[in-house]
């Protein structure tokens, strides 16, 4: 009996070790990384404080490349787009799910800035990036004005 409950709180506690490891304090979110358009593949994410306003940024060193994902917590607004350098013939796209806890974003991007800035509310926003059809590895996500390295992809701001 004793060796059964041993068990079960070890795996509880292996359980939990993902979740917490992929939480960031938001402290790690403030301030504009450093970056360029063409600069590298990738996504750049910062907070402006003052505002709780959260930009996302997408670029790439040359081959066009296509970001998707979401963005949830308590409540989204404010949604802007930004587009730098635009290809006429990107769809891009970013919305706020009709319970507005979730925003979904859809955009390409060749040696070009793309992107968007909202407004998050909650304790914990969730973060999913993509990059063609598979998660982007998180040394290709850049946070904060210490362009921070998500510990993982998905990852989780926690206020």
């Amino acid at each position: 009996m004793k060796k059964a409950i041993i068990i079960l709180l070890a795996a509880a506690v292996v359980a939990a070790i993902p979740a917490i490891a992929l939480c960031m304090a938001a402290s790690a979110f403030d301030g504009k990384p450093g970056f360029s358009a063409g600069g590298a593949n990738g996504a750049w994410l910062w907070m402006e404080p003052a505002m709780n306003r959260l930009h996302v940024r997408f670029s790439t060193t040359g081959n066009e490349k296509r970001f998707f994902g979401s963005i949830c917590g308590d409540k989204m607004s404010d949604l802007i787009i930004y587009k730098v350098n635009e290809q006429p013939e990107n769809k891009d796209a970013a919305k706020i799910a009709g319970d507005a806890h979730c925003l979904t974003f859809n955009f390409k991007a060749k040696k070009n800035l793309v992107g968007f800035y909202v407004t998050p509310d909650g304790q914990k926003i969730d973060f999913k990036v993509n990059m063609d059809d598979t998660y982007l590895t998180p040394h290709n996500i850049w946070i904060g004005s210490h362009n921070t390295n998500p510990p993982g992809n998905p990852f989780t701001m926690e206020r």
